[in-house]
């Protein structure tokens, strides 16, 4: 793709466990296709994404990250982590 044609999309979720996944997968479908991906969220959030290891250091360096300040202090609980069988 030419590099003029590039797009930036940025995605503003629902500030909730199920939305923010969904997204970041299309994030990475926009990344492979050439695009630029911005994903603003809560910074509660991404730190639980990333304690989940739910994003990889390929997003990390792909994906631009906005972390909105919720004041939310991130508790990783295990026992909140479903259990693959």
């Amino acid at each position: 793709m030419a590099e003029g044609f590039n797009k930036h999309f940025l995605r503003l979720p629902f500030p909730a466990f199920g939305y923010i996944t969904p997204l970041l997968e299309l994030s990475r479908k926009v990344v492979k296709a050439g695009h630029r991906a911005s994903l603003a969220t809560s910074e509660s959030l991404l730190n639980d994404r990333r304690s989940r290891k739910m994003m990889t250091l390929q997003d990390e360096t792909t994906i631009h990250f906005v972390r909105l300040d919720d004041g939310v202090q991130h508790v990783f609980d295990e026992q909140l982590t479903a259990e693959v069988l």
